[in-house]
Order: C-alpha cells, then sequence, then structure tokens
C-alpha cells in the first residue's frame, strides 16, 4: 500500500497539469492543451507509441567514401564494412544503395535486397516502401 502511494505521489509531481504544459512547450501544429494530452498519453503507453513496426527494415541513410569505406544506418544503427549479422548481411555498397542478404521471416533461405537511403522493406512481403513504418 505504500509503495502505491509513493508512486501515486511521484506521478502527481513529474505529470504536468495544462496549465504547466502552456508554459512548457508550444507548437504550430497542437494548441498548449492538445500538447498536453499526447504527453500524457505517451506517458501512459510508454515509448511503444513512437517505435516502428518490428518486421519492418529501413534504411535511414549511407555515406560512401569508397567500395571498402562506407557507413550505413539501418533500424538507426550504424553499420560498417566490419559488421555484421547472422539473419542479415551487407554485400556491397554503392553510393546510393545497399545490397543485402536478409532471412525474411518464415523463409529458410536468404534473399538479395538493394535499399535506398529512407526506403524501408517489410520482412513479412518482401515489399520495398518509401519512408519509414
Amino acid at each position: 500500500m505504500r509503495k502505491k502511494v509513493l508512486f501515486l505521489a511521484a506521478l502527481i509531481l513529474v505529470v504536468p497539469t495544462p496549465l504547466q504544459a502552456q508554459d512548457a512547450a508550444t507548437s504550430l501544429f497542437y494548441s498548449p492543451q492538445e500538447l498536453w494530452q499526447i504527453e500524457t498519453a505517451l506517458r501512459r503507453e510508454g515509448s511503444t507509441l513512437l517505435t516502428q513496426a518490428k518486421h519492418v527494415l529501413h534504411c535511414g541513410s549511407l555515406v560512401y567514401v569508397g567500395p571498402d569505406q562506407w557507413i550505413v544506418w539501418l533500424q538507426g544503427e550504424k553499420w560498417t564494412p566490419q559488421t555484421d549479422r547472422p539473419n542479415l548481411h551487407i554485400l556491397s555498397v554503392e553510393p546510393e544503395s545497399v545490397r543485402l542478404s536478409i532471412l525474411m521471416r518464415g523463409e529458410k533461405e536468404p534473399r538479395e535486397v538493394i535499399l535506398r537511403p529512407n526506403q524501408s522493406l517489410n520482412l513479412l512481403t518482401g515489399a520495398v516502401m518509401e519512408g519509414i513504418y
């Protein structure tokens, strides 16, 4: 019972009132009341509202210097020529694209896929889509 009381007391101190939200944030798109509601929902639901779908692989960007000097961001992780995973291998990187060997969900053999920056691969269907999902 004491833990619940302490938790509620801490929650009251942490969760802003609508008046506090007006002072804390401004937006071109949302009113202070809407911002407060969004922040409250995010706290209640946790960060799951902001996470990417688990069945989507996103290529954020790439930096190409040469065949053996490049950086690719996949799922927000930095990949270099030394990075490797059991179900995902970077086969080659070009100035505008990355060629991957990836084991899709439900398949036994890896599939080759080419992604450009800001493209996503649906690991369930194999579809390449523009943007992040």
